[in-house]
């Protein structure tokens, strides 16, 4: 509960995806902070989380590598599958979901997301 408003539009959204009681929310037109940029680094840790996926990057596409030369090689990587996917479901919980104006220009997060899902086809097709 706030004594002032919130858009409709935010309360809607918090509605739909039954986030109630499970987020804050700080909605503002302008902070009155300096760089909005170097604020949103340090208040969310970006860089810290844009490591992160670079990393995740790196272990997803050579898991992908692997999967198109030797599919045997692959299902021994099973268990190499489970990290990768855990490291990228903590990922997405440290991501605060900023606007693009408001990430570090090597934020990768798209990136990660396509080759997660690649990631995911390939378990299917391996039969893993």
């Amino acid at each position: 509960m706030t004594p002032l408003s919130v858009s409709e539009q935010t309360k809607q959204l918090f509605l739909q995806k039954k986030w109630l009681n499970k987020a804050q929310v700080i909605e503002s037109r302008k902070l009155i902070v300096g760089d909005d940029l170097q604020m949103a680094r340090r208040l969310w840790q970006l860089d810290q989380t844009a490591a992160g996926y670079s990393d995740f990057i790196k272990v997803a596409e050579r898991l992908l590598k692997i999967g198109r030369k030797n599919i045997v090689l692959l299902r021994q990587s099973k268990t190499g599958f489970k990290e990768v996917f855990d490291r990228y479901f903590n990922l997405l919980m440290t991501d605060p979901g900023l606007p693009k104006k408001l990430l570090p220009p090597d934020w990768q997060a798209d990136k990660a997301q396509e080759l997660f899902l690649r990631l995911v086809e390939l378990t299917k097709t391996a039969k893993l």
